[in-house]
């Protein structure tokens, strides 16, 4: 992911013009949502990491997926730091 941050997929993007949160009451509850949310896509990614370490970052699946779960991460963050705030 480190080499598609900036380049390529651009993941920071997904973080940086994150304009959404996820309400956040109890941090706890949030992480284990969030983690819900990121393990429907473990199997398919890992899988092709395992499978295929070194063609697996061209993965156009790999990248979409870790795209969605940049992307609700970056919500969950922002309810995090409205719930701190």
């Amino acid at each position: 992911m480190n080499g598609q941050w900036t380049s390529g997929y651009e993941f920071k993007d997904y973080v940086q013009y994150n304009t959404q949160s996820i309400t956040v009451t109890d941090p706890e509850e949030a992480v284990e949502d969030n983690a819900e949310h990121s393990s429907q896509y473990f199997d398919y990614i890992w899988t092709e990491m395992y499978n295929d370490p070194q063609n697996f970052g061209s993965d156009i699946y790999v990248a979409y997926y870790t795209a969605q779960c940049v992307q609700e991460c970056a919500k969950y963050a922002h309810g995090l730091y409205d719930y701190i705030m």
